[in-house]
């Protein structure tokens, strides 16, 4: 029989919060301060934006070093052209079937159908009081009508003229695009190399370092949620 390792109060701690009745019970208790006692509550509210600036701030690198090193290690791999046309066959069937659910569903329920005439004033009401207003100038050149964006518009909106701009100001998508574009070059680079992976040693050092910060940060989840 195995004996059961003694459990010390570091570990316990870990344990409690941890728990997801911890995490109940603070968000229950953060409800309840924040209801009786509002003054309080927003003199936390920096706390509160310090534990959100930690959480992205290790996004953004988990993003780029999990997209390139598992992309570059794809292209490495002999079975790459495989996968990417697993991935290019599955990923539009995928797709094409969330959007059939979705109609499907919107035609069978018809959500708003039932809807009193009441109750459509009132959401109008709603609407124009939280929309923009019209503005029309009954003066000057009348400005052509703007063009629906298209695909590739939408595709160019993507690739990013500076990544470092992209960085800075947290576009996402463009982040992601110079993910793919650059493991999968690193990838093909590092094709023909005596060692083709370990240049993602690197990247998966980096993956690693800000998965653990992550973990460390869910220790103070209560907290943070709180």
């Amino acid at each position: 029989m195995t004996k059961l390792k003694p459990q010390t109060p570091s570990s316990l701690t870990i344990r409690l919060l941890r728990n997801p009745w911890t995490i109940f019970c603070s968000a229950a208790l953060a409800i309840y301060i924040g209801v009786s006692q509002p003054e309080f509550a927003k003199s936390l509210a920096p706390f509160g934006n310090i534990y959100l600036s930690l959480l992205k701030m290790c996004v953004l690198p988990i993003l780029i070093s999990a997209i390139t090193m598992s992309i570059g290690k794809l292209m490495v791999s002999n079975d790459a052209i495989r996968y990417i046309k697993r991935v290019i066959s599955v990923f539009p069937i995928g797709m094409l079937m969330v959007s059939l659910v979705g109609l499907v569903t919107a035609l069978f329920f018809g959500p708003g159908r039932s809807l009193s005439s009441a109750t459509l004033q009132k959401l109008g009401v709603l609407i124009n009081k939280e929309g923009v207003d019209l503005v029309l100038s009954l003066s000057g050149p009348v400005s052509p009508p703007k063009e629906p964006p298209g695909l590739l518009s939408f595709i160019i909106s993507r690739i990013p003229s500076n990544i470092f701009g992209s960085l800075s100001e947290g576009e996402t998508l463009k982040v992601v695009f110079f993910s793919i574009v650059f493991g999968a070059t690193l990838g093909i680079v590092n094709r023909n190399v005596s060692n083709p992976y370990q240049i993602f040693d690197t990247f998966e050092a980096i993956y690693k370092s800000f998965n653990k910060m992550i973990g460390w940060l869910t220790l103070l989840l209560p907290f943070g949620l709180f």
